[in-house]
């Protein structure tokens, strides 16, 4: 079976959203303005699965939904329109990030980095459009991570700290679940201490 066909049959899935959220639920625990009001980046929406989630369970977030597939993004359009006075879907293309300086609170990505080849200087732009004390939640699988000619090793977890914390974020968060992915949170300097 294609690898990038399967892929995005998982993520677009019950089970694909169901491990996204066990990957990222303590960001719902995490206290500040993402119990309030938030201005939230999803980087690699695909179908909307998980951005519908993210939606439903925050209803309080304003949420720019983002992927470069434009099959995804109809996809997207056509499960999130119901949510359109608060998710606005983009079409982009990483590196960069259409977005000024500061302007989330809360930048996620779940398992996409290790299909970006540009993946560290996505890292960069996701760290630049944080608003202080916001967060960049990371996931990734490497049971995904097929060996590609413009990332031989894929995004490893060690790599991808390294990345966060020279983007000038600082680690606060990092778990990972033997055989299925690990989880990277991380926040503009100062942060905030995780509830527990």
């Amino acid at each position: 079976m294609n690898t990038q066909r399967f892929e995005k049959r998982l993520w677009a899935s019950a089970l694909g959203s169901a491990m996204m959220w066990r990957l990222l639920r303590p960001v719902v625990r995490i206290g500040g303005p993402l119990d309030v009001d938030a201005d939230v980046l999803h980087i690699g929406c695909g179908t909307g699965r998980f951005t519908e989630t993210l939606a439903q369970t925050h209803p309080q977030w304003r949420i720019t939904a983002l992927d470069s597939d434009p099959n995804m993004i109809r996809s997207a359009y056509h499960r999130l329109h119901k949510y359109a006075s608060r998710i606005r879907i983009v079409c982009a293309e990483p590196p960069a990030l259409p977005y000024p300086d500061a302007s989330f609170d809360l930048v996620i990505a779940a398992h996409v980095w290790h299909r970006l080849p540009t993946w560290r200087a996505v890292t960069l732009e996701a760290a630049r459009v944080l608003r202080p004390q916001g967060i960049l939640a990371l996931t990734d699988s490497p049971f995904l991570q097929v060996k590609q000619p413009h990332n031989q090793d894929g995004p490893a977890a060690t790599s991808v700290k390294v990345a966060v914390t020279a983007a000038g974020l600082t680690l606060a968060d990092t778990a990972s679940i033997p055989g299925i992915g690990y989880r990277i949170l991380a926040f503009r300097y100062p942060p905030r201490p995780i509830a527990a």
